[in-house]
């Protein structure tokens, strides 16, 4: 008997410890919650950045932004959550993961400016290390933060003037390079008769490669412009991808097997609000190869897009759902040349909205984003294996 009852306590202990492969997991902090990105770390576990808001009016100005972190284990239970207030507004837009720590950049209200690009370091239980801000007079952002040639970080983003209502105002790209501790090294911006703002930085062999959003100042008109940077921020060239009949804007790139980019974004007719995901692969000088459009009847928003190990592209948004008048979670899983090999809508009563997406170590997509409910707004963190099922 004493045996069955160790074997027993030996399958209970088991049982509890068991990693769930899927999950969907709801958080909240205050009145109004928006996660920016998720990682996945060393031990498996998974870290949320974003920001929140205490009080009952996000779209108010003045009231205070926060950092929130979340850190779940690898089944997607809570470890622990916190809001780092640096100064009066601080939102998490993009994360790295390092053996020693986290990596963040986004805005903070610290330096010259009204809002600086923000660098900051935690350690794996939110801890801050240090924080960093680098700007000038204008207003700063960082979109995007990647390991640097030869170490430290490059972060990418815009310098000018930033209002969540009026995306056309004056903006130029803004890349920086520091050292590991947050110090810059050099920060460059790249003048423009367009609005620009880069969302996304990837390496490459010799340099960068930057998928940006540029706006024309007269026609309004919003286009994607990549540039491929040499290790100091130089330009090597830039390509611009878009039509007279269309709003193009960018979301991610990735580099492609061939030597190539594909660029994750959103296309929108003039005029129209059926905006819908599109995907567009260029060669190694950015030039068009071809361009795959997943819009349909429904407006669609994305999210993120992520790379798989041979076997093409994972694209994760929203779509909208006129049962409820919101959006439902919508997964989009393509092949090499763009193909769609399956689509899974996910569907809620309430509205969500999705910020970013991973494919974690065991192939799973971890997805992201804003969950809707009266004016509040929560986190959802979902997990589905790699043909895009919740089996809970």
């Amino acid at each position: 008997m004493r045996f069955g009852y160790l074997l027993l306590a030996s399958l209970l202990v088991f049982s509890c410890n068991k990693v769930r492969k899927n999950f969907k997991a709801t958080f909240q902090d205050g009145v109004f919650n928006e996660p920016n990105c998720v990682l996945q770390l060393t031990d498996g576990s998974y870290l949320l950045a974003g920001y929140n808001i205490e009080k009952d009016d996000p779209n108010q100005p003045e009231m205070p932004y926060r950092i929130m972190l979340v850190k779940t284990d690898a089944s997607g239970n809570l470890d622990w959550q916190k809001t780092l207030a640096l100064t009066e507004y601080d939102e998490a837009i993009a994360a790295l993961a390092e053996k020693d720590g986290i990596v963040i950049t986004g805005q903070t209200a610290s330096g010259e400016g009204d809002m600086d690009m923000l660098l900051a370091k935690i350690n794996e239980k939110g801890d801050t290390l240090w924080v960093k801000a680098i700007g000038s007079q204008l207003d700063e952002r960082g979109n995007a933060i990647i390991t640097a040639h030869g170490g430290g970080y490059l972060i990418a983003g815009a310098s000018g003037v930033f209002d969540m209502f009026d995306p056309n105002l004056p903006k130029q790209l803004l890349i920086a390079k520091t050292d590991v501790k947050g110090n810059a090294v050099w920060a460059k911006t790249y003048p423009s008769s367009q609005h620009v703002e880069a969302k996304d930085v990837k390496l490459t062999g010799n340099g960068y490669i930057v998928a940006a959003n540029a706006s024309d100042t007269s026609s309004k008109l919003s286009s994607i412009m990549l540039l491929h940077l040499n290790q100091q921020g130089d330009t090597l060239w830039t390509q611009a991808i878009g039509d007279s009949s269309h709003h193009f804007y960018a979301n991610s790139i990735e580099a492609s097997t061939d030597g190539g980019y594909v660029v994750a974004g959103l296309k929108r007719p003039l005029g129209g609000n059926t905006q819908g995901i599109v995907l567009i692969k260029v060669n190694a000088q950015g030039r068009i190869q071809w361009q795959k459009d997943y819009s349909g009847r429904l407006p669609q928003e994305i999210g993120g897009m992520s790379l798989l190990q041979n076997e093409g592209y994972i694209l994760a948004g929203s779509i909208f759902n006129p049962e409820n008048s919101g959006n439902n979670i919508y997964l989009i899983k393509t092949n090499e040349q763009g193909d769609t090999l399956w689509t899974h809508t996910y569907a809620s009563e309430n509205s969500e909205t999705v910020r970013d997406i991973l494919v974690a170590k065991d192939q799973g997509i971890c997805i992201v984003g804003a969950h809707e409910v009266q004016n509040q707004s929560s986190i959802f963190f979902l997990k589905v294996d790699e043909k895009g099922m919740l089996m809970e």
